[in-house]
């Protein structure tokens, strides 16, 4: 039901959300760029890991434990997914029902977005680090970040 919700109001929401990037602070554009490409996206677990693991700091390391796992399983689940589900990317322009399961075009590969995943995912391992709900919902809404 909420699948079915969310795919009528897709396109006026995209539209919407595109709208509104004149107004994101550059900072926070970045950021959703830079933590959702793997090479950064790991680059960042794996220093987080090193650090704790240099330091002897066992919170560290277990959080880049979880980032790193996380990442590839997430990273995995969304490759297969992509090919299975086949969705066209906005920039096909064949609309937002334009489905070819198992394309091997990068045009049927839109969805699940690999950078939002890279980056709510990361976010949600280092909120869950922390006990505040309000420390907690501010990673989970910096999570939302990505382009």
């Amino acid at each position: 039901m909420g699948t079915a919700a969310l795919f009528t109001f897709d396109e006026e929401s995209s539209n919407w959300f595109q709208g509104q990037e004149e107004d994101v602070p550059g900072v926070l554009k970045e950021t959703g760029y830079y933590l959702g490409k793997p090479l950064y996206n790991y680059s960042i677990n794996g220093g987080i890991y090193l650090i704790g693991l240099f330091t002897k700091n066992e919170d560290w390391r277990k959080t880049g434990v979880l980032l790193i796992s996380s990442a590839t399983t997430v990273g995995l689940i969304q490759t297969v997914s992509k090919t299975l589900v086949g969705r066209a990317r906005p920039i096909a322009n064949v609309g937002k029902a334009s489905f070819e399961p198992f394309s091997k075009e990068a045009a049927y590969h839109s969805f699940p977005s690999g950078h939002t995943i890279l980056a709510f995912t990361t976010f949600y391992a280092v909120g869950k680090q922390f006990e505040n709900p309000w420390v907690k919902g501010g990673f989970y809404t910096l999570g939302l970040l990505s382009r």
